[in-house]
């Protein structure tokens, strides 16, 4: 049952209909601008993140110590030993896959050119990253094929025009083995790959991680253990929870993606300025319209406190009526700026933008605990916040002044 003041608070509502209404809607819109632009922004966040781990990176890694900073062949980790096995079997974690890496000189006929050589494990690659899906031509590496002399290779479609290769060419391949000795093999191209990367394309190589760990001599070697989570977000737990013991780094992909990390933390803080300007324009909505009523029932308040009503009661009413005013607006904002989300994707234009490195043609957004929750619930806060000046104006009316108020 409602309180007396809660009714009072009701009823004054309804005394004052369109002001009412067009406060509701100013909440309302206020609050379904904020849901959108957080949804939208965070759902962009999303993409770019997937895009970036999904192609290359995965979204955490497991390397040698000092491996990030000064890449080397020679720090290198087991690509299945206990400790692989031991992350791998987390429950956050997907799947994981091994590479191993090495820069050398990729030649055909007379042409050459420096590349980095990336050894994959042909069948685990694709349960982490998106790499077998970018040949365009040929196909993917074929874990079943016979090694021999001239193991399959797959080149980035910009190094393959720049060495003027087709599919079933020879090539060949020249780089250092831990031994010390020259590491040179015969390889035959089996297919083209566009990661939509330029760089990318024009300077990779990949191969099966077998063949290559025999050319560098590193039998059960890798440089990087790749991986995969269900949730993105449980890879703050993750990265806190697992121990990679000592002479290893367990990175997530804020230290991998530096670029991307800081570009989505100053979209961030700049958003906040926007979204703090859009909850300081609901504030003042409500706080007018609680100004304004309260200041043209001076009179009627001037009587129920020369009758005995405690001056904590309208103090209760006021706030009764913001609470409501608030409530309502930002339920019918939170419900519009939901659907608004789960339907809105937007193209950027005839040419994909890049944000932090990473190419995006169309921007989907994300309904988000902050943006639908947390958001919403500082808007309704603020609401009862900008109420409780003109309620205490109310409770510290004199009766006499206020009776001769016109």
């Amino acid at each position: 049952m409602l309180s007396v003041a809660n009714r009072l608070g009701v009823r004054n509502l309804w005394r004052r209909r369109r002001r009412s209404v067009l406060t509701w809607l100013m909440i309302a819109a206020g609050t379904t601008l904020v849901v959108f632009t957080v949804g939208l922004s965070e759902g962009t966040y999303k993409q770019m993140i997937d895009l970036a781990t999904r192609g290359s990176t995965g979204q955490f890694q497991l390397q040698a110590e000092g491996f990030l900073d000064k890449p080397s062949l020679f720090r290198n980790i087991a690509a299945d030993d206990s400790l692989a096995r031991a992350l791998a079997a987390r429950p956050e974690v997907k799947a994981i896959t091994p590479r191993l890496e090495t820069a050398g000189l990729l030649a055909a006929g007379v042409r050459s050119t420096g590349v980095m050589l990336v050894g994959v494990d042909p069948v685990r690659e694709g349960e982490v990253t998106s790499l077998p899906g970018t040949v365009v031509e040929g196909a993917w590496l074929d874990p079943a094929a016979p090694g021999g002399d001239t193991p399959p290779l797959l080149l980035g479609r910009g190094l393959a025009l720049r060495l003027g290769v087709a599919l079933g060419d020879t090539l060949s391949f020249v780089s250092q083995a831990a031994d010390g000795s020259i590491a040179a093999q015969l390889y035959l191209l089996t297919g083209l790959i566009a990661t939509g990367a330029q760089e990318a394309d024009a300077s990779l190589a990949v191969a099966r991680i077998g063949d290559l760990q025999e050319l560098l001599v590193l039998p059960g070697r890798a440089h990087r253990l790749v991986g995969t989570l269900h949730r993105l977000g449980e890879l703050d737990h993750l990265l806190a929870t697992f121990d990679p013991g000592p002479g290893r780094r367990l990175l997530g992909w804020p230290t991998l993606l530096p670029d991307l990390h800081s570009s989505i933390q100053a979209d961030r803080a700049g958003g906040r300025i926007s979204l703090a300007i859009l909850i300081a324009v609901a504030l003042l909505g409500v706080g007018n319209t609680m100004l304004m009523s309260v200041f043209e029932r001076t009179k009627e308040f001037g009587v129920m406190l020369a009758l005995g009503t405690a001056p904590g009661r309208l103090v209760r009413a006021v706030l009764w009526e913001a609470f409501w005013l608030s409530l309502g607006g930002v339920l019918a904002g939170v419900l519009v700026g939901t659907v608004i989300n789960l339907r809105v994707a937007l193209p950027v234009g005839s040419e994909p933008i890049e944000f932090g490195g990473v190419a995006l043609s169309v921007m989907h957004a994300a309904n988000t605990v902050q943006g639908n929750v947390v958001y919403p619930l500082i808007i309704f806060g603020a609401g009862l916040v900008a109420g409780l000046l003109p309620a205490l104006r109310a409770a510290r009316l004199a009766p006499v002044e206020a009776l001769s108020h016109h």
